[in-house]
């Protein structure tokens, strides 16, 4: 809870909820090290044949490259102590030349990238339908009545295994399509099932004469809804990310008990403190 209340920007890699999912998975949540007065989660896992590895997913939580530099020192020797060769670290900071400089400045190495799209885009959801629908540009209001009235439903889907079959089936097109790399089905399965089971994560599906056209899977962390995963056919009947239709009130329900969620981190959670300076 802490971890979630320090960050800029919610991220369902630091629930609770995804800790049983990465243990299946070859990585276990440590704990907590507060550094500096900053809680930061870690997660450890073991690199066959090399030894152990400390992974900070989306965190250490700051503000600037100056507020890293202060944190990385204590946070690096902790790693060393716990025996770790390799520390992992995801600050979400904007990116420009100076960053990577300044980053680089510190020791730190830029890690391969693992999808096609690098950035965050952040969306008031706040207030009404109504002012929502407002607040999104009119090419995308278009778009979104434009479904309305060509029968476009969204569905909120249960957390059932037939939801993740439906939300797979859609994905893998997507990955055909785009030759993206992907994870095998069990795992895609396993991470849908145990955040919606655990109440924090929503499958949604748009469908148009009765078949899915589009899916989108949300994680709430604190405050912040996350568009972890969307999906939709070769081909969609109706043009544009239908999905973008989470105005329509069934929707707005759900994120609201959804926004309730606050098992971010685990009772038995250890919390080490590590003195910065």
């Amino acid at each position: 809870e802490s971890v979630t209340a320090n960050s800029l920007i919610g991220h369902d890699h630091i629930a609770a909820s995804s800790a049983g999912f990465l243990a299946q998975h070859g990585e276990e949540r440590l704990g907590l090290l507060e550094v500096g007065g900053v809680p930061v989660a870690v997660h450890e896992k073991r690199a066959p044949g090399l030894g152990l590895v400390w992974y900070v997913p989306k965190g250490p939580v700051v503000t600037d490259v100056d507020e890293l530099g202060s944190l990385l020192p204590p946070l690096a020797a902790a790693a060393r102590q716990a025996g770790a060769f390799l520390l992992k670290i995801e600050p979400e900071l904007p990116e420009s030349p100076e960053t990577l400089a300044a980053l680089s400045d510190l020791g730190l190495r830029a890690a391969g990238r693992i999808q096609n799209n690098v950035s965050t885009v952040l969306l008031d959801i706040s207030g009404t339908a109504e002012e929502l629908m407002a607040r999104l540009p009119s090419r995308t209001r278009n778009t979104v009545r434009k479904g309305a009235k060509e029968g476009v439903e969204i569905e909120a889907a249960p957390a059932d295994e037939a939801s993740y079959a439906r939300m797979w089936d859609l994905w893998e097109q997507v990955v055909a399509d785009q030759g993206v790399f992907t994870r095998s089905r069990d795992y895609h399965v396993a991470l849908w099932r145990d955040f919606c089971e655990s109440g924090s994560g929503q499958l949604f599906f748009a469908r148009h004469e009765g078949r899915d056209i589009a899916g989108a899977f949300v994680v709430v962390v604190g405050k912040v809804a996350n568009y972890r995963e969307g999906a939709s056919v070769r081909g969609r009947p109706v043009r544009g990310l239908v999905v973008v239709r989470t105005h329509d009130e069934r929707v707005a329900d759900r994120r609201a008990g959804l926004a309730n969620v606050a098992d971010d981190l685990p009772d038995e959670a250890r919390v080490h403190r590590v003195e910065a300076g």
